[in-house]
């Protein structure tokens, strides 16, 4: 039943995203329709190390530093996995019959969602001594998609109405726990960044950018267009999110420095999942009908395809500094696309470097 579970699961993750994160749906993994492909300057000479070859599904991949997370299905249920690419060495943190979803990485500190009772709560691993423990746990509600910076964990937090979430507050040294905004309308998909934390917030009807400074203690709206605004992103002074304003799925950037927003990329197709780190955005990018990852730098004002080539789906990038990691399809089946098995890859100034290889199918 474990199994049957975790494969149902996956099944309804593949085809709820995005609307999950904006509408109140609950999947453990996110990822879209068709998507990516990385540098052609080094796609003929990669240099591919598998780490496992074992017949699972690997998704919504992580990274700090050296290592890197990600959700995997191989002991029969959705567990966290982790490789750490300075010693090479891959190992389960979880290990428990219940789902874990969307984590979270921050130094030895990984956070992530676990489906237990019926609803989901949020767990804390520390990487240092492998302890597990929860931040909440025994509510009837959910409590889900959990970011982390420091010793502050925020989430998605269901308890004042089903399906219209708040977003909480967690420090792990006072072991307090608060809500950010009591405005009611739903709020949804928090990041944070030292003591910022920025949220997509339906309080006007439709979805909007908000942001918390915790240092002042203020609240403030970063967008007010009457279209959705939504999956905030946030690293320094930087704020990027989705935005429908031209029609379809754009990119678009805020500047917490000059209170200026700007758009990054207007393409007549669906741009998603932006990533932000320095001065880098990075974002899932569908102009050439597969989907690919975009790379923006905001010191030139310049835009290119991280890579072309292979041409296979890849998804749910993550970064770190110069190192980004994403799940991949290369290794499916070339004449049926859609159809094989999705891997876990990254890649810095270095070639390309498969962290996992299996040979479960898309579902």
């Amino acid at each position: 039943m474990k199994l049957v579970f975790s494969i149902l699961f996956l099944l309804i993750s593949f085809y709820t995203f995005p609307l999950a994160i904006i509408g109140g749906r609950l999947p453990h993994c996110l990822a879209d329709d068709k998507i990516l492909g990385l540098t052609s300057s080094i796609a003929k000479t990669i240099c591919c190390t598998a780490v496992t070859t074992d017949p699972s599904f690997q998704c919504y991949p992580q990274i700090w530093s050296d290592k890197i997370i990600w959700l995997d299905s191989r002991l029969g249920n959705q567990d966290l996995f982790l490789y750490d690419l300075s010693q090479g060495i891959e190992k389960p943190l979880t290990q428990t019959p219940y789902p874990e979803g969307f984590p979270d990485i921050y130094e030895n500190k990984v956070v992530y969602q676990l489906w237990h009772k019926g609803t989901y709560d949020i767990w804390l691993i520390d990487l240092s001594t492998g302890k597990a423990q929860p931040i909440s746990e025994g509510k009837d509600w959910h409590e889900m998609l959990p970011k982390i910076w420091g010793d502050l964990v925020v989430w998605e937090d269901w308890r004042s109405s089903y399906g219209e979430g708040q977003i909480f507050l967690h420090n792990l040294k006072t072991e307090q726990t608060q809500p950010l905004s009591r405005h009611p309308g739903a709020q949804g998909h928090p990041d944070i960044f030292e003591d910022k934390i920025v949220w997509h917030d339906k309080r006007n009807g439709n979805w909007d950018i908000y942001l918390y400074d915790l240092s002042k203690g203020e609240e403030r709206p970063l967008t007010d267009d009457h279209s959705d605004q939504f999956s905030p992103v946030i690293h320094e002074n930087w704020v990027t999110w989705v935005d429908t304003r031209n029609g379809n799925w754009d990119i678009y950037l805020y500047d917490l420095t000059t209170s200026t927003t700007r758009c990054l990329c207007q393409e007549p197709s669906k741009q998603w999942w932006p990533q932000i780190w320095g001065n880098t955005v990075r974002w899932v990018d569908e102009r050439t009908g597969q989907s690919t990852i975009y790379l923006y730098n905001l010191k030139t004002n310049q835009e290119k395809p991280l890579c072309l080539s292979p041409p296979a789906p890849q998804r749910q990038p993550s970064l770190y500094r110069d190192k980004i990691v994403w799940m991949d399809l290369r290794n499916g089946e070339p004449t049926t696309p859609g159809i094989g098995n999705w891997d876990i890859y990254t890649t810095s100034t270095l070639p390309l470097f498969r962290i996992t290889a299996s040979l479960s199918p898309h579902y």
